[in-house]
C-alpha cells in the first residue's frame, strides 16, 4: 500500500509539473507573440513614414527629410523605393531616381554586386535595372559574363537603358554568343532595344544570322515598325530563310505594302512550309483584287486545310470578283475546298452569287 501511494504521489507530482511546464510555454509563446506584434507594428509604423515621406520628397520636399537613417534601416528604403518604382513615370521617377542617389543607396547596392551570395547581387542589381541608375561600364562588361541568366538578362536591360544606341556593339556580341540564354529573354530585350533605339533594329538585323534572333527582331519590329527596315529585310531575306523568320518578315512588309511585297508573295506562294503559305493569303488584302485572283485557285486547293480555309474565306469575301472559282468549287464534288465553303454558306446562296 505504501509503494502504490508513493506511486500515486510521483504521477500526480509528474501531472502537475507537466502541467505548470505547459502553463509557462504558453505564457511564454503569448509573450513572444505579442513582441511580434509590436515589433511588426513599429516596423510598419516606420515603412508608412517612410512611404510618406518619400511620397512628400516626390511631391517636392527636400532630400533631408530622409538624411540620416539608421543603417538597419536603410535595406527597407531601398525596398520601399524599389516598390514604387513601377508606378511611377516622368518627374516622380526621376525624384526617385535623384533620392536614390542622395542617399548613395545606389552606391550600396553596386557593392553588393559582387558579393558571395548569389540572392543578394540579384536583389541589388534588380533594384538598380528598376531604377535604371547608372553603373561603371567595366562593372556593366562583368555583369554580362555572370553564370546566371537572370543577372545577365537585367546587367543588359540596364545597359540598354543608360547607353542606347552606344551599347549596339556590345549588344550584337551578346547576342551573337547567346548569352541571353532563355529564348523568352531574347524577346524581351529586343522589345527593349526598340524602345530605346528604333535605328538599332534594322542595324542588328542585318549583322546577326541566328533564326532565333531574327525572329525575335521581327516580332518587335511588328509591334513598332522602324523607318526603312523594309529595305534591310528585302536584301537580307531570300527563299532558304527559316519558316518562321519569313513568316514575321511578312507580318512586317504588310507594314509597308509596295510592288516589291506583292513580287515576293508571287516567290512565296508556293513555299514548301504551310505557315508561309498561310501567311502569304493573310497579305493579299492588301493588293488589287484583279492582281490576286490567279493566286486563289491554286490556295484554295492546298494541301494544309488552314491555307485552304483561310484562302476559301478570302475568296468567298468578293462574290462577285470570284464568281466564276466558286462555282467551279461548289459543282466539282472531288475539289478540297468544297466542304469549307459548304459550311461557310448554303448552296443555293452559293449558285446565286
Amino acid at each position: 500500500m505504501l509503494g502504490q501511494f508513493t506511486l500515486y504521489e510521483s504521477m500526480g507530482l509528474f501531472i502537475a509539473v507537466l502541467g505548470a511546464a505547459l502553463v509557462v510555454l504558453m505564457t511564454v509563446i503569448m509573450i513572444r507573440k505579442y513582441f511580434i506584434a509590436i515589433t511588426e507594428k513599429i516596423t510598419n509604423s516606420k515603412r508608412d513614414f517612410y512611404r510618406q515621406a518619400i511620397a512628400s520628397i516626390i511631391e517636392g520636399e527636400d532630400f533631408n527629410l530622409l538624411k540620416d537613417l539608421p543603417r538597419n534601416e536603410r535595406l527597407d528604403i531601398r525596398n520601399i523605393i524599389s516598390d514604387m518604382v513601377p508606378n511611377l513615370i516622368g518627374h516622380s521617377f526621376e525624384r526617385v531616381q535623384q533620392l536614390y542617389s542622395f542617399l548613395e543607396l545606389d552606391l550600396e547596392d553596386q557593392s553588393k554586386l559582387k558579393h558571395i551570395d548569389h540572392d543578394k547581387r540579384l536583389r541589388a542589381l534588380n533594384r538598380l535595372e528598376k531604377l535604371k541608375m547608372m553603373i561603371p561600364y567595366d562593372l556593366h562588361l562583368e555583369l554580362l559574363d555572370d553564370s546566371n541568366e537572370e543577372m545577365r538578362l537585367l546587367a543588359v536591360l540596364l545597359l540598354i537603358h543608360n547607353y542606347k544606341h552606344q551599347a549596339t556593339p556590345v549588344l550584337i556580341s551578346f547576342l551573337q554568343q547567346k548569352k541571353y540564354g532563355k529564348k523568352g529573354y531574347l524577346f524581351y530585350i529586343i522589345q527593349e532595344i526598340g524602345k530605346v533605339d528604333k535605328a538599332a533594329i534594322p542595324f542588328l538585323f542585318s549583322r546577326v544570322t541566328d533564326p532565333d534572333f531574327e525572329e525575335a527582331m521581327l516580332m518587335s519590329a511588328n509591334m513598332s515598325p522602324p523607318p526603312r527596315f523594309d529595305d534591310v529585310i528585302y536584301r537580307k531575306l531570300n527563299k532558304s530563310s527559316h519558316p518562321f523568320v519569313i513568316v514575321w518578315a511578312l507580318r512586317v512588309l504588310m507594314h509597308y505594302p509596295s510592288k516589291r511585297l506583292f513580287a515576293l508573295v508571287e516567290i512565296l506562294k508556293d513555299h514548301h512550309f504551310w505557315a508561309v503559305r498561310l501567311e502569304v493569303v493573310r497579305t493579299l488584302h492588301l493588293f488589287e483584287p484583279s492582281t490576286i485572283s490567279p493566286f486563289l485557285e491554286a490556295l484554295t486547293k492546298d494541301a494544309n486545310y488552314l491555307v485552304r480555309l483561310e484562302a476559301t474565306q478570302f475568296t468567298a469575301k468578293d462574290f462577285e470578283l470570284n464568281k466564276d472559282l466558286l462555282n467551279k468549287i461548289i459543282l466539282d464534288e472531288t475539289h478540297p475546298a468544297k466542304n469549307i465553303l459548304c459550311n461557310l454558306f448554303s448552296v443555293e446562296d452559293l449558285k446565286a452569287a
